[in-house]
């Protein structure tokens, strides 16, 4: 890992600032200020040590480590079922109740935000001279669409 040209304590610092707390018997002041940081610093990693050893001075991610208002697994399933009968996101928040916002980010984080078109049927519609009109029959308002009954919905 590459730390920037600033950084007071490296993962080598910590132990070292540790030990002259723990074990030379110097003052939290006295360390840090050998160490060329505040106290503020020296505590908290003096609080890290004490909770897990050395093993805790390490770095560690700084993504949460779990979310509380996470989407429960019930809403999920209320989402996702519509979602694979073709309702699009604001018809499903309107169902249960829930912001379009919330019922979007559920949606992309099961990967079905957006149909594909490999997902959808590759109709034709008929008005064209060659029979090959518009690919996507949901958007063709043709007059021979909506009257012969070919129209896909």
């Amino acid at each position: 890992m590459s730390f920037h040209k600033n950084a007071r304590l490296t993962p080598q610092g910590r132990p070292l600032l540790v030990e002259r707390i723990t074990e030379q018997g110097r003052s939290v002041t006295q360390a840090a200020q050998a160490g060329g940081l505040s106290t503020s610093p020296a505590y908290h990693w003096l609080a890290r040590n004490r909770c897990g050893g050395e093993a805790a001075l390490a770095d560690r991610s700084s993504a949460p480590q779990r979310c509380s208002n996470r989407t429960s697994a019930k809403r999920v399933a209320e989402i996702k079922g519509p979602r694979q009968q073709r309702l699009s996101g604001p018809v499903i928040a309107r169902q249960p109740g829930m912001p379009v916002s919330t019922v979007g980010k559920v949606l992309r984080r099961m990967s079905l935000g957006k149909w594909r078109r490999s997902n959808q049927s590759r109709r034709w519609c008929a008005t064209n001279a060659s029979g090959r009109g518009r690919a996507d029959p949901y958007r063709c308002h043709c007059t021979m669409c909506w009257t012969n009954g070919s129209r896909p919905w």
